[in-house]
């Protein structure tokens, strides 16, 4: 911030316009508080294990995008996290320090509770959805389809199928992230994630990264303001 120079973090959910609509909706008062979040993801292959050291793993590669939807949904600052994960798809995972299956809860300073479940592998395509619960009511989003059949066994079916990949479900959101940058470079608006955002999305992580390997709660220390 010192530095007056433009950062952000491609953290593309954000841009979804399912999520977008989803995030109105939320500000408008739509459902009320924000009481319960569900969020799935599971992709539609897992990566070699030798990827692991570059990547960080499940719970910090693909979990950083979900926490940070979480904050950007429930609008409240995480406060403390209790994960569990295993190898049940690939066990060379696990010689890298990774799991390739996890559920995880947080909970947030408004009292709203999330709940997490990520898997590396979906025989039927890129598996993901969100259940976002208020007080007034219920948004739930995901699981893109190419029609409206609702039979979920492999991608040999015949009918509509959800979408292969995360790179197909989410392709305008690469774009449209490049783009917001390069704005944000030469008129100076505001960016959508900012480096913070990354920063305590990577916290979460780490302390459920923490939470498995001791098998308790981990308080959430808040670093990135």
């Amino acid at each position: 911030k010192k530095s007056g120079i433009v950062a952000c973090m491609g953290l593309n959910r954000r841009l979804h316009k399912d999520f977008i609509n989803a995030h109105k909706k939320i500000y408008q008062g739509e459902i009320g508080k924000i009481e319960m979040l569900h969020i799935t993801s599971r992709s539609a292959s897992p990566p070699s294990p030798e990827s692991v050291p570059f990547s960080g793993g499940m719970i910090r590669e693909k979990g950083a995008h979900f926490y940070d939807l979480a904050y950007w949904f429930i609008g409240s600052e995480p406060t403390e996290v209790y994960a569990t994960g295993k190898c049940l798809i690939d066990e060379n995972l696990a010689d890298y320090g990774d799991v390739d299956t996890a559920s995880l809860i947080i909970k947030f300073e408004s009292g709203a509770i999330a709940s997490f479940s990520f898997g590396r592998r979906s025989v039927f395509g890129q598996d993901e959805m969100i259940e976002i619960f208020g007080s007034n009511g219920m948004i739930t989003s995901g699981r893109d389809k190419e029609g409206s059949l609702n039979i979920y066994k492999t991608r040999q079916n015949i009918g509509p199928q959800i979408k292969k990949n995360t790179y197909v479900q989410y392709h305008q959101s690469y774009i449209d992230e490049i783009k917001l940058f390069s704005e944000a470079t030469t008129s100076k608006l505001g960016i959508l994630a900012s480096i913070g955002d990354g920063l305590r999305a990577q916290t979460v992580a780490e302390a459920a990264i923490l939470s498995i390997k001791k098998n308790t709660p981990i308080k959430i220390k808040k670093i990135w303001n």
